[in-house]
């Protein structure tokens, strides 16, 4: 996962199999099985496998924020396109109509702007625009 920060969640991990490398305002740090790390909201993090085998890891967000939300919509969308990226798109496109936090915010800051105004331009062109009722609570 490349650098990114969280603007309304606090992230903390717990490693379950394998060995992860966090970076956390530019600072390495390994874990191991059994070890955890927390990630205060608003600070810069990236997560890469640690090691030559699988990991497995519990992350928990807190608050929870809109991410229920987040979920719920890609499982929805998950449905008729399984593991497309366009599901991810569309989610983006329809989460400011939706009136619907951010997850995450890249960094360098300035390439959300970026990836918020391709999927805006390509939303609307691709019309969806009429997913947003279907999800509106």
């Amino acid at each position: 996962m490349p650098p990114h920060f969280h603007p309304y969640m606090d992230e903390h991990f717990k490693v379950v199999k394998g060995e992860m490398k966090f970076t956390v305002k530019g600072k390495p740090f390994m874990r191991k099985a059994g070890q955890e790390i927390m990630v205060p909201k608003g600070i810069t993090h990236s997560i890469a496998n640690g090691g030559k085998t699988q990991v497995e890891m519990t992350v928990t967000y807190s608050p929870c924020a809109d991410i229920h939300r987040m979920f719920e919509i890609l499982s929805v969308l998950n449905e008729s396109r399984p593991g497309s990226m366009l599901n991810m798109m569309q989610y983006i496109y329809m989460a400011p109509k939706l009136g619907l936090k951010e997850f995450s915010v890249p960094q360098p800051a300035f390439a959300l702007h970026i990836i918020n105004g391709i999927v805006t331009i390509w939303g609307k062109l691709a019309g969806w625009d009429k997913l947003v009722p279907k999800f509106k609570q």
